[in-house]
């Protein structure tokens, strides 16, 4: 069975070198690195790591034993977003992007590139700051010879930094009167608290389930889904792009399947570091007037709910940036 897997990179390199050790230990595995305007020395890790100069262990946070390191060298090439395609043979494409296209940008110029040699293969996406579990190919063959749902499959996340399971695949849509209780749900979740609320916005048990909403540091693409597909909708950047993809594919009869037999482990705020509150805001508003139907008086409500976030934000910040804060925040509440 053979596969593409699409990583998106910004910055931290290392954890790109310590997901593809882990992509690749499948023989039938092919990976694109989409690379989002990083520095220059971040490619040339790639390359040094690729030539078997720049050695990478992982290290799993709980009892698994990590897979043997890929064998070097790693047959590689490098191709702009303008070249046609794939004519020679690798198993590591590197496609850097003059500018940051945010999440789904990169993983639409990743989807381009294959399209040209694409022969029915399963097409997995992910976070460059994750890494398989040392089974996940495994339990994943056996999971589509036993006959593929038309679904987008999503593993179960694990944190990398102590196994725990806090990020859940969501059981139902955001909704501004229950966005507070569904916030604290989250936040005592992430702080391995447990919480009544929680099991009502995300699928707790370990067991396969139908779901809303899959995290996106990870989807498994079959390939009747990804023909249907075809791209990602861009009109949001770093955030929100999972409640999209969700009714996206909703509209075209097609499930989110959680499927805890695939596992992975998530570096928790690697890609998304620094503040990107705006980000978060814009996208946000889009998917709800694109893909819920929000009108102006619910729109009312999710800046309110915004703006007390901003306001949170605002108090926390040092004194000499508060004004700012305040500032940005209330131009972009009336933007929007």
């Amino acid at each position: 069975m053979h596969f593409w897997a699409v990583i998106v990179q910004h910055g931290q390199v290392q954890d790109t070198l310590e997901c593809l050790e882990s992509v690749l230990t499948h023989p039938g595995v092919r990976a694109v690195v989409v690379d989002n305007a990083s520095p220059h020395e971040d490619l040339e890790s790639l390359r040094a790591w690729a030539r078997g100069e720049l050695p990478v262990a992982i290290r799993y946070p709980d009892r698994d034993i990590g897979p043997e390191a890929v064998p070097k060298p790693v047959a590689y090439d490098e191709l702009a977003p303008s070249d046609r395609a794939l004519e020679r043979e690798a198993r590591l494409w590197i496609l850097h992007l003059a500018e940051n296209r945010g999440y789904a940008g990169a993983i639409n110029a990743g989807w381009r590139l294959i399209q040209d040699r694409y022969e029915d293969e399963v097409v997995v996406v992910l976070n460059n700051d994750v890494v398989l579990a040392p089974d996940f190919w495994v339990h994943l063959e056996a999971l589509l010879r036993s006959g593929p749902p038309r679904a987008i499959i999503g593993p179960l996340v694990l944190d990398y930094a102590d196994a725990s399971d806090w990020q859940r695949p969501e059981r139902r849509p955001p909704s501004p009167w229950t966005w507070p209780l569904r916030a604290w749900a989250f936040w005592r979740r992430r702080r391995g608290k447990n919480s009544i609320w929680y099991p009502l916005f995300w699928h707790l048990p370990s067991r396969p389930a139908w779901v809303y909403m899959l995290p996106g540091s990870c989807w498994v693409f079959p390939a009747e889904v990804f023909r249907a597909i075809r791209q990602l909708d861009e009109g949001t950047f770093l955030y929100w792009e999972e409640s999209v993809l969700a009714e996206r594919a909703r509209s075209l009869g097609i499930g989110m399947r959680f499927e805890p037999r695939l596992r992975i482990y998530h570096k928790w705020s690697r890609t998304a570091r620094g503040d990107h509150w705006e980000a978060f805001v814009r996208s946000g508003a889009y998917y709800l007037r694109r893909y819920r139907g929000a009108g102006p008086r619910e729109m009312a409500l999710w800046r309110l709910i915004w703006g007390l976030q901003a306001a949170v934000r605002a108090i926390r910040q040092p004194k000499g940036k508060r004004w700012s804060w305040w500032r940005r925040a209330w131009l972009l509440l009336q933007e929007i």
